[in-house]
């Protein structure tokens, strides 16, 4: 199971972060700062859509629709986020009854 699986919306929310941490999102370059995590995702994420225009067939259909946009988001963040890109995740917006992603 992972962490931010546990049913508890305020406690799932706080596993999405590196422990001992409120600002840094596990990850997978392995950075434990804020300014190390902000410089590799925007590394990574303008590999992955410099990819991602030269190969569109990557995501879903263009729909727009959230399914395309979750598979948008999964595609620029999978190499750099740990936990679930392109999927909903619980948040304590969830509990109020919103949704991120």
């Amino acid at each position: 199971m992972r962490p931010w699986n546990t049913g508890n919306p305020d406690r799932d929310w706080t596993a999405y972060f590196i422990p001992g941490s409120d600002d840094v999102l596990r990850n997978r370059v392995g950075v434990t700062s804020a300014a190390a995590l902000s410089v590799a995702e925007t590394d990574l994420s303008e590999a992955r859509l410099l990819e991602l225009g030269d190969k569109p067939e990557l995501v879903a259909a263009r729909g727009y629709d959230l399914a395309h946009l979750f598979a948008i988001h999964a595609q620029l963040s999978k190499t750099s986020h740990q936990s679930r890109p392109g999927r909903k995740r619980a948040s304590r917006w969830a509990a109020a009854g919103g949704t991120m992603c």
